[in-house]
């Protein structure tokens, strides 16, 4: 991961796509690769040297990830995938911290992704409550206080094989309800994502949804539009409450990684899962 980072950033910079204007993420995540594998290949004395000697040798715009989607696409209610980002974050800047690094700029090297759904009110209040934990997390860290970067991509929860057309409509909604709940970037899945590989036809209808929004519906004009909407104040609310108590306890547990290892997450996912 680190080689492959290095390349890219190396391709960047001979290019001069940064003066350019040009953004680059990285993506280096390695509690997301935990999550996803279930093994442990390295210990964490190795996993605290990558993220310390990425954040100390990358320009990129973000270098670090932490992947709420990977909880989302297991089963995870909105609090437990926000509580899963938190505490990765929570984890990459202590990390950071101990090598000396400036924090206030670790956690601006921090890319943010989410889940989104066709559930709107949730999903505009996910993201509401999401930037208000990243707040309350560098607040309690002493951190200067700088605006999450939120990549939200639709759900494959919410795709479906037959009748994939419909898919079009739920992705529309997903996307709309990530705009409003003020995401920094959207990616759509493909209407025939749940089929196999997307034909460019489909790719280009997914393109086509956030031009229109953008463009037509002019989704990026209003910033929080739904602030002052009762309704999605009390969601947002009770979201973020729900969350931080479930972060606390991933916490209390000693940290993200641990309880990825022992199980405990995955066990709550399955509940969650097995309830729904």
């Amino acid at each position: 991961d680190e080689f492959s980072a290095e390349t890219v950033e190396e391709h960047y910079q001979f290019n001069d796509y940064f003066s350019k204007g040009a953004k680059l993420s990285l993506g280096i995540d390695p509690i997301g690769k935990l999550a996803i594998s279930g093994i442990q290949t390295t210990d964490e004395v190795q996993l605290k040297s990558l993220i310390q000697n990425a954040l100390d040798q990358f320009n990129a715009t973000h270098i670090l990830r932490v992947d709420g989607r990977i909880a989302h696409n297991a089963g995870a209610s909105e609090a437990q995938e926000l509580s899963f980002i938190i505490s990765s974050a929570l984890t990459y800047l202590k990390w950071a911290d101990e090598a000396n690094i400036d924090l206030n700029i670790a956690a601006q090297k921090i890319e943010i992704c989410v889940s989104t759904t066709q559930n709107q009110f949730i999903t505009i209040a996910k993201i509401r409550a999401l930037r208000q934990l990243w707040a309350e997390l560098l607040d309690g860290l002493s951190i200067k206080q700088s605006e999450a970067y939120i990549f939200a991509e639709t759900s494959f929860r919410i795709i479906t094989k037959r009748d994939p057309w419909v898919n079009i409509l739920r992705a529309t909604v997903a996307c709309f309800s990530a705009g409003l709940g003020g995401a920094n970037q959207i990616a759509i899945q493909p209407l025939s994502s749940a089929i196999g590989l997307a034909p460019s036809f489909d790719r280009r209808i997914a393109r086509h949804i956030q031009t229109i929004l953008i463009e037509e519906s002019h989704l990026a004009n209003v910033n929080d539009p739904s602030n002052g909407s009762a309704y999605i104040e009390t969601l947002t609310t009770e979201i973020t409450q729900k969350s931080w108590v479930a972060f606390q306890e991933i916490e209390k547990s000693n940290g993200i990684i641990e309880c990825l290892i022992n199980g405990t997450i995955q066990a709550q996912i399955a509940q969650t899962t097995a309830q729904r």
